[in-house]
């Protein structure tokens, strides 16, 4: 049973202007897919068990309804799609904890590699929080893995080799840790700055005050008052040339002793973290 993060989504005002922010961050990005008859677009950044989804909107539809009011309020990093390849038992599973998920619901896009064309297929559906969240959840069964997760689009120029955390700030009510633990069939682990949700692979989930989150990321500045995805974490292999790309392609960072980070606004909210530690 495949549990935890299947992938995160950044929601952009414009699709083209996030693809060259990725780009410039060192990240090899696909090509632009479009969503039949959603009203959505996208860009995806590969990596091993999760990935990075950049998603615009193309034109208002009722299947949209979910990103358009989520980007009236706030865009960039505010949306996580949890893996599952048995809908029924996720749906249970989610249960114990009070997330209700919707119906399943199929989906397709087309891909092209090179000279040649294919349909990838998945079953997402939306997951419903008690907790006030400022992002959205569904749940994600990939179809056609196999034209998702290709090893040409795996070769990073900054080093990138997982998606290793992601930060939620939260006001230290612990149902918003229930319910994240739920969703990703996970272990919850209480450690010095919040709480730490694991499953089956990376990325783990960190869940930590507004105050512990400044103190780890001085400057970043408030974010709104609700829970919200305030960071990803990337693993990389060599943190200083990491670095040393960010600098040539002039992108300004802040950085302690472990992290780099940055923050895009071609990418929207939320801070995109660097760092060699798993």
């Amino acid at each position: 049973m495949r549990t935890g993060i299947d992938h995160l989504v950044s929601l952009v005002e414009d699709l083209e202007r996030a693809r060259a922010a990725a780009r410039r961050l060192g990240f090899q990005i696909t090509e632009r897919g479009v969503h039949p008859g959603r009203g959505t677009v996208n860009s995806l950044i590969m990596l091993p068990d999760c990935y990075w989804e950049l998603l615009a909107l193309s034109e208002p539809r009722p299947q949209n309804l979910t990103y358009r009011n989520q980007l009236a309020r706030r865009g960039g990093l505010a949306g996580c799609a949890f893996a599952t390849d048995d809908l029924a038992r996720s749906r249970a599973r989610a249960a114990l904890d009070g997330v209700r998920l919707g119906e399943g619901v199929e989906i397709s896009r087309p891909v092209s590699f090179g000279d040649e064309e294919d349909v990838a297929r998945f079953q997402i559906a939306d997951a419903r929080v008690a907790a006030p969240f400022e992002a959205f959840f569904f749940f994600c069964n990939q179809r056609t893995p196999d034209l998702v997760w290709r090893s040409e689009w795996l070769d990073h120029p900054n080093g990138a080799v997982a998606i290793s955390a992601l930060h939620v700030v939260f006001d230290e009510d612990e149902a918003v840790v229930r319910e994240l633990a739920a969703m990703a069939d996970g272990a919850v682990a209480s450690k010095e700055t919040g709480f730490v949700v694991t499953s089956s692979h990376l990325p783990r989930i960190h869940c930590l005050s507004p105050q512990n989150f400044q103190l780890m990321f001085p400057g970043s500045g408030p974010g709104p008052r609700n829970p919200h995805i305030a960071a990803m974490e990337v693993r990389v292999r060599d943190l200083r040339r990491t670095r040393d790309l960010l600098d040539r392609a002039g992108v300004p960072t802040q950085a302690n002793a472990d992290r780099v980070w940055v923050a895009r606004p071609d990418l929207g909210e939320g801070l995109i973290v660097f760092a060699e530690t798993p």
